[in-house]
């Protein structure tokens, strides 16, 4: 039965089939392409090392980037329930950097591991819930960063000179926990599964610019009115599929295949080499190269902006990940299964990242409306109170930010001269 599998290959049956069809009984085509693109990331999860670059991570960190409210948190969930009993995986909504980082315990008898320690898949249904704001966000941006990238991170603090040497024994390994007299070091292994709303400019500037963003393959996702009222009124996400014998036999058919993956992988750890270039990566490369300058010509854009080695990376990582999930398929299944369309979705976030409509589309038309408002008011006015304008607005409506954005526009506006809102 599942053991088949990983005996015959085929390009797209099976595990992705399978976990396409239970994202679909529960979310629609939301749900279909996150469980595809779920199943993908744990097949990389268990993927040895590459031997030509051992740099390179194998997992696929994801991030699903679409409108909030659209099952984001519960599709992790439902999915966490078709992985083994033994992987190590996680939810977390929030942390402290201390516990991010890792720390002495009080009484200096033990450590507190880092949160991410020893998990093999993180869940975190709302990305910008855990980073917080202001320096907590760029704190933990910066530990997500290497955490995610499968750096060595090194947490200094004067309590692990304390330590006693009983500890630093336990705590030798230099490729798990390693406590030295001034810091704990790691080497993280976790893959992320991330959810994140559209952005703002200002956060989606700061998170694209630190790199975090480039660090996942983004799976993007329209939601468009058609699919808003079908799953409102008709889809299988309102019903109660927990009593469900044929969505339920589905799940558990997953789990004993990734349970069964995961087994395989662990009598085959050997580093495994890259997809050989002649057969394989370059006619992929090739086609990723044609969709990327079809994208910059069309758009007048940059295509160092759209097709740079980190994509190229997470390509190889897919491709890589597929070969997790059917061990035995040949280049020319793995050419088939990794076709233009295939490709396309890795440039899609880079080309056009669905940054919040209603900040950057309907506010901008509010502010202008603001602005006109304040100077046909306030016309030949020099110096008027920033209270006068608030109270003035506020009761016409608008709210506090559009008001500080029409702000912002008076005070350069030539034609009127500088407002004194302070």
């Amino acid at each position: 039965m599942i053991s088949g599998v990983l005996q015959t290959a085929t390009s797209r049956t099976d595990a992705l089939a399978l976990a396409g069809a239970i994202g679909y009984a529960h979310f629609d085509e939301i749900g279909e392409k996150a469980f595809e693109e779920l199943e993908l990331a744990y097949a990389s999860t268990i993927a040895p090392r590459f031997r030509e670059k051992p740099d390179i991570r194998p997992w696929q960190n994801v991030n699903f980037y679409w409108a909030k409210c659209y099952f984001k948190n519960t599709i992790q969930e439902v999915f966490a329930k078709c992985l083994p009993d033994t992987y190590r995986k996680r939810k977390i909504t929030s942390a402290s950097t201390e516990i991010m980082f890792g720390s002495m315990r009080e009484d200096h008898k033990d450590i507190i591991p880092p949160m991410f320690y020893g998990n093999s898949l993180a869940f975190i249904p709302e990305v910008l819930s855990f980073l917080g704001q202001g320096e907590t966000l760029r704190i933990k941006t910066d530990i997500l960063n290497e955490v995610v990238e499968g750096k060595e991170i090194t947490r200094d603090l004067v309590k692990f000179g304390e330590a006693s040497e009983e500890l630093r024994e336990k705590y030798n390994d230099p490729s798990g926990l390693y406590l030295t007299p001034t810091s704990l070091q790691y080497t993280p292994k976790t893959c992320f599964a991330i959810a994140t709303r559209p952005l703002e400019r200002k956060i989606f500037t700061y998170l694209d610019g630190s790199g975090f963003l480039s660090r996942f393959h983004t799976i993007q996702i329209c939601i468009p009115d058609q699919m808003v009222s079908r799953i409102n009124t008709g889809s299988s996400w309102q019903k109660d599929l927990s009593e469900d014998s044929e969505i339920a036999a589905k799940m558990t058919e997953l789990k004993t295949f990734n349970t069964e993956l995961m087994t395989y992988w662990s009598l085959h750890s050997e580093p495994i080499h890259l997809p050989d270039y002649n057969n394989v990566w370059l006619p992929i490369s090739q086609t990723a190269d044609t969709i990327a300058r079809t994208y910059a010509e069309k758009l007048d854009l940059d295509l160092k902006n759209i097709w740079n080695i980190r994509v190229a990376d997470e390509i190889l990582r897919e491709i890589n990940a597929f070969k997790m999930l059917y061990p035995h398929c040949t280049e020319e299944q793995l050419l088939s299964w990794c076709n233009a369309k295939r490709l396309q979705h890795f440039f899609e976030f880079a080309v056009s990242p669905d940054i919040a409509k209603e900040v950057f589309t309907e506010a901008p038309k509010l502010a202008s409306l603001c602005f006109d408002l304040i100077q046909s008011t306030f016309k030949g006015r020099k110096a008027v109170t920033r209270g006068e304008i608030v109270a003035n607005l506020e009761a016409q409506g608008f709210k506090r930010p559009t008001i500080d954005r029409a702000k912002d526009r008076c005070k350069r506006s030539s034609e009127y001269g500088k407002y004194d809102f302070d």
